[in-house]
C-alpha cells in the first residue's frame, strides 16, 4: 500500500474498554494539556503501536482528522482512536499528538505545535 500524505478523516469508535480510563486522565490532566504538557496513562499492553497528530473539532462529532502520512487507516492503533474519542467527549478540542507504546501500554497525549497561522489553537470547552 502506498503512503497517503495530507490528512484523513476517521470515525470515532463508539465502544471501548479503554474509554473511561482515558476520559479520567483527560479530566485530571486538563490543566497540563492547557499548558502544553503531556498526560500519560497505562493501559493493557498489546495491539498496534503508533503515533498520530489528530485534530478534534467541536463541529464534527462523528469523525476526527489525522494529519500526516497514513499507510493503512484501519491499522491506526485503536487506543489512539479511543483517546481521540475521549478528547471529544471531554470537549477538549484542537490538535494533539497521541502516541501508544504497545510494550509498556502507555498512551501519551500532548498538544501539537501549530505550524501555520490558519490552524486554530487548542480549545477547552465546559
Amino acid at each position: 500500500m502506498s503512503t497517503r500524505r495530507a490528512s484523513a478523516k476517521l470515525k470515532y469508535p463508539r465502544k471501548s474498554e479503554f474509554i473511561e480510563a482515558l476520559r479520567e486522565v483527560i479530566i485530571a490532566g486538563k490543566p497540563r494539556l492547557e499548558k502544553g504538557d503531556p498526560v500519560e496513562i497505562r493501559l493493557m499492553r498489546g495491539g498496534y503501536q503508533g503515533k498520530a497528530t489528530v485534530t478534534i473539532s467541536p463541529d464534527d462529532p462523528d469523525q476526527f482528522e489525522v494529519v500526516g502520512a497514513i499507510k493503512d487507516a484501519d491499522q491506526l492503533s485503536r487506543r489512539i482512536r479511543v483517546a481521540a474519542w475521549a478528547l471529544l467527549q471531554e470537549r477538549v478540542f484542537g490538535r494533539y499528538i497521541i502516541e501508544y507504546d504497545r510494550k509498556s501500554g502507555i498512551v501519551t497525549i500532548e498538544g501539537a505545535k501549530l505550524q501555520a497561522s490558519r490552524d486554530s489553537p487548542m480549545k477547552f470547552c465546559r
